[in-house]
């Protein structure tokens, strides 16, 4: 969040809009938490976090389902070691080659893959932001109302800056 700001300091740009797509739209969110009074707004696509788990399940379920057992295994042993601090860029750089067809409805026409990197650190730290996520069950649109104390007694428990 630091960077986004750095980059509109450096710009000499007091507000802007935040648009951020999955990985980008989780980001997002969490730059408009950090400082909202810099933005114009957000757009936000299809992001990581907006779901109890934060789409995690249904994404490995989409993206693996049509992997071999060998290629899917590799992609969980590498996102278990990048997920944990412990990855290579190389580690990273592979399970993406691995999975980018899948990312498409017709993995057999997916366009080539962009040259990528990957800084293993945020890829730890935001799929770890997304289990910070507190699920109220039994609740519905006003949590405060149906489980009095719910808000307070989360916030109580988020690790905020």
């Amino acid at each position: 969040m630091a960077d986004a700001l750095s980059v509109l300091d450096g710009l000499g740009v007091a507000q802007a809009w935040v648009i951020g797509h999955w990985w980008g739209g989780h980001l997002a969110m969490h730059r408009a938490v950090a400082a909202p009074e810099r933005l114009l707004g957000a757009v936000v696509i299809d992001p990581l976090g907006a779901v109890p788990d934060g789409g995690e399940a249904e994404m490995a379920a989409n993206l693996t389902s049509r992997l071999t057992p060998e290629t899917a295994a590799r992609v969980e042993e590498m996102d278990a070691r990048l997920r944990k601090g412990n990855g290579t860029e190389a580690d990273g750089e592979e399970m993406m080659r691995l999975v980018w067809p899948y990312y498409f409805a017709s993995p057999e026409s997916a366009p080539p893959m962009p040259a990528t990197a990957m800084n293993n650190d945020v890829y730890a730290e935001t799929f770890a932001s997304i289990r910070q996520l507190e699920v109220i069950d039994n609740c519905g649109h006003f949590p405060w109302l149906e489980h009095q104390g719910s808000i307070s007694a989360a916030l109580a428990r988020a690790d905020l800056p």
